[in-house]
């Protein structure tokens, strides 16, 4: 999750990290296409230290998201929080992880939209 206080226009309970059905960015969120078996491969996960669990990638125990992109708006002169959160609360065996690259603030006049894309390759 990634919540913003004071919640901008668009945010669900003030989380801006959803996909377009309104689900929170999770391992249940349409974006969940890198595994073993899955839509998009295993590629992205080669080599990052997450392809391999229990000693097999191929066990298909393994995987995660395409690369999001989320963006929302703030006003500029504005102060305001964000939090980012992560738990795994469906069982002990399997653990979750969460990367934030390439965070930026972008100055542009406009209408910005609350939400989470796929970054195209």
């Amino acid at each position: 999750m990634a919540l913003v206080n004071p919640a901008p226009a668009g945010a669900l309970d003030g989380n801006i990290s959803f996909d377009s059905t309104g689900a929170p960015v999770s391992v249940n969120v349409a974006f969940f296409t890198v595994c073993n078996g899955c839509p998009d491969g295993e590629g992205d996960m080669v080599n990052t230290g997450f392809d391999s669990w229990r000693g097999s990638f191929d066990d298909g125990e393994a995987g995660g998201t395409i690369w999001l992109q989320t963006q929302a708006p703030v006003e500029g002169g504005s102060t305001f929080t964000i939090r980012f959160g992560i738990w795994d609360t469906g069982d002990s065996g399997l653990d979750s992880t969460a990367v934030i690259d390439n965070f930026e603030w972008i100055a542009e006049g406009g209408t910005v939209t609350v939400g989470t894309e796929p970054i195209p390759e």
